[in-house]
């Protein structure tokens, strides 16, 4: 008996061992191909279908994503196939748990999806209704003003607003990075929230641009009226002169 249980627990040893090891084969394997599928097509995963999910288990590109799929499936099919007996159901057994493992990762996106969409769904109202308390006239610019407000959002919704706002102070192209916030939100409350930013971008941008107009249409005023100014003061100064010179002459 005490033979039988050191055998059974060498043997455990054993498998635990090729285990650990073809783990960080398949490891390594991952990281290779994820490379390599970046090196060959690095525009392939250009989307917002990770976006939309959170970005779990750090998954942003499909190349990762696939990474994970055969690592759960090879994974759960290298263990039935070590634990149970008799080759024709190691093989059976093995090859449902590869199929089903496999979409462990979808599963997980799944969730992960359904739980950003509703925590947006009632954050963004929130943050809505609690920006009406600050006065956008009170701020220089629209940059100024989300960045002062953007403590009143939280979770994901503040990260949305920070990388909205990060990516428009880079890119200084308003339309595109609202767009792409609100492709990136996906949620029912999305639009609210982009139309109230564009609400509030053009009557901030409107106003400074007037202001600029009125600046310049002063300052061209002024310019005119300094014109008119010096050529009065000239004229005067020549008629002055001929008229010192015409009286000089006319006493001697």
């Amino acid at each position: 008996m005490n033979y039988s249980m050191m055998y059974l627990g060498i043997m455990l040893l054993i498998y635990a061992i090729i285990f650990v090891n073809v783990i960080f084969l398949m490891i390594d394997a991952t990281k290779f191909f994820v490379k390599l599928s970046d090196a060959i097509n690095p525009k392939q995963d250009i989307g917002f279908k990770f976006i939309w999910c959170g970005n779990p288990m750090k998954i942003h590109t499909n190349a990762i994503y696939y990474g994970y799929k055969f690592t759960f499936g090879l994974a759960a099919a290298l263990i039935g196939f070590l634990i149970l007996q008799g080759i024709y159901i190691k093989i059976i057994v093995s090859t449902v748990l590869f199929l089903v493992f496999y979409n462990v990762p979808n599963v997980i996106l799944y969730i992960n999806k359904k739980k950003r969409e509703n925590e947006l769904s009632s954050a963004i109202p929130l943050y809505l209704n609690a920006i009406t308390n600050y006065n956008p006239y009170d701020f220089p610019s629209f940059e100024l003003y989300v960045n002062q407000t953007i403590n009143l959002a939280s979770g994901i919704l503040r990260k949305e607003i920070a990388h909205f706002l990060s990516s428009y102070l880079d890119s200084q192209d308003f339309e595109l990075e609202i767009k792409t916030m609100t492709k990136r939100l996906n949620c029912q409350n999305g639009v609210s929230l982009e139309l109230k930013f564009r609400e509030l971008y053009y009557q901030g941008v409107y106003q400074p641009i007037n202001h600029v107009l009125l600046s310049s249409q002063r300052d061209a005023l002024s310019y005119d009226k300094n014109n008119i100014f010096i050529s009065i003061c000239l004229n005067v100064s020549i008629i002055l002169t001929f008229a010192v010179l015409l009286i000089a002459n006319f006493k001697f």
